[in-house]
């Protein structure tokens, strides 16, 4: 155990997908406390093996998570972008059968 995770306090899991899950953990260290958001892949079943971590997250001093709460109060009452225009582009190749007429034949 290194001198950063001296304890980790699970506060929060949910699904992210089939099989991935988002911890949010508030881990107790000499240094400090931090909250570490991560995201861990699921324990697939008869398998054994547990939980992992992934590269993928965010760990933050505590004394910084009202900065990020602002931040996604902003995220979440922000308006959503307009609908983007979808062009769809038809490019004819001009080999036998890709001309409709050819079908009928």
């Amino acid at each position: 155990m290194n001198a950063l995770n001296k304890e980790a306090i699970l506060i929060a899991e949910f699904d992210k997908n089939s099989d991935e899950v988002v911890r949010v953990r508030v881990i107790k260290a000499v240094v400090g406390r931090y909250c570490d958001m991560r995201v861990w892949a699921k324990v697939r079943a008869g398998d054994g093996s547990p939980s992992t971590p992934t590269e993928n997250g965010l760990l933050l001093d505590v004394d910084r998570l009202p900065e990020l709460r602002r931040a996604l109060d902003q995220v979440i009452l922000a308006p959503p972008p307009p609908p983007t225009k979808l062009t769809i582009k038809v490019i004819h190749t001009g080999g036998k059968g890709t001309d409709p007429e050819d079908r009928r034949n």
